[in-house]
C-alpha cells in the first residue's frame, strides 16, 4: 500500500498566482537532540478569515509515510502583522526524517482555508543532521533547479534544490534515483526548497505504508 498525497506544490509546478495578503514560511533545525520549528508570518494586508484562531503543529515519518501526530496541546494563537514564533519537540527519533506542518485551525481545532493567506506551512529534517535523507526519488531538470519526484511510499512534500546542479544532472537524464540529505524549508508562495549537503544513489522500490485519502488524513487534525 502506499499514500499519494500532494502536500504542497512549487511556484514552478503551479499556475500563475497573485501573492497572497499572507505569508507562512516555515523553517525546522536540529538542536542538541531537539527539533526546532521556526515561522515568519507577514501580512501585505490584513487577512479575514474570522474563524481562523490559530495553528496546530503536525508530525509525520516520512519514508515510509505514517499518521499526522498533533505536537502542540494548546492552539498556537493566531499570528497578525508581522510576527515570528517556535516550536521544540523534545523527543524525534533518531535517523528519521520528518515532515512538519503548521496548519490552520478553527477555535474546535478543526483545519481551516484561509483563501487570501498561504498560511499552511511545511519543513522537512531529521536529527541528527544530514545523517537520513529528507527526500528519495528521480529528477527532473528544470534548468535553474530540479525537482524532485518522490518514491512510491515517499510522502515528503514537492521540493526543488537550486544545489549542485551539475553533479545531479547525469543522475536526471538517466532517470536514477537518489537519496538526497540536507534541509528543506518552505514558503506557501514559492514552495518547498532543498538545502542539499550531499546525495547517493538510492533504490525506488515502494515502501508499505498508510493506505489513506487526502479527507481521512484531514480528519486527522483534530
Amino acid at each position: 500500500m502506499r499514500i499519494a498525497i500532494t502536500l504542497l506544490i512549487p511556484l514552478a509546478l503551479a499556475p500563475a498566482l497573485a501573492r497572497a495578503d499572507g505569508l507562512l514560511s516555515t523553517s525546522a533545525a536540529c538542536s542538541g537532540g531537539s527539533i526546532v520549528v521556526s515561522w515568519l508570518y507577514e501580512e501585505s494586508t490584513p487577512v479575514g478569515s474570522p474563524e481562523w484562531v490559530g495553528l496546530d503543529v503536525y508530525r509525520h515519518g516520512t519514508d515510509p509515510c505514517d499518521a499526522p501526530v498533533r505536537l502542540n496541546a494548546e492552539v498556537i494563537p493566531r499570528p497578525s502583522n508581522y510576527a515570528t514564533g517556535q516550536f521544540v519537540d523534545p523527543s524525534p527519533s533518531a535517523m528519521t526524517a520528518y515532515v512538519y506542518e503548521l496548519v490552520p485551525v478553527d477555535q474546535n481545532r478543526q483545519p481551516v482555508t484561509v483563501t487570501d493567506c498561504d498560511c499552511h506551512g511545511f519543513a522537512v529534517v531529521t536529527c541528527p543532521s544530514h545523517q537520513t535523507a529528507v527526500a528519495r526519488g528521480t529528477l527532473e531538470d528544470a534548468g535553474w533547479a530540479m525537482f524532485v519526484h518522490a518514491c512510491p511510499g515517499n510522502c515528503s512534500p514537492v521540493v526543488f534544490t537550486e544545489s549542485q546542479l551539475d553533479a545531479l544532472r547525469p543522475y536526471a537524464q538517466a532517470g536514477t534515483p537518489l537519496a538526497l540529505y540536507g534541509t528543506v524549508s518552505c514558503t506557501g508562495f514559492e514552495g518547498c526548497s532543498l538545502v542539499l549537503d550531499h546525495f547517493e544513489v538510492a533504490d525506488c522500490v515502494p515502501v508499505p505504508a498508510l493506505s489513506v485519502s487526502w479527507g481521512s488524513l484531514k480528519a486527522r487534525y483534530r
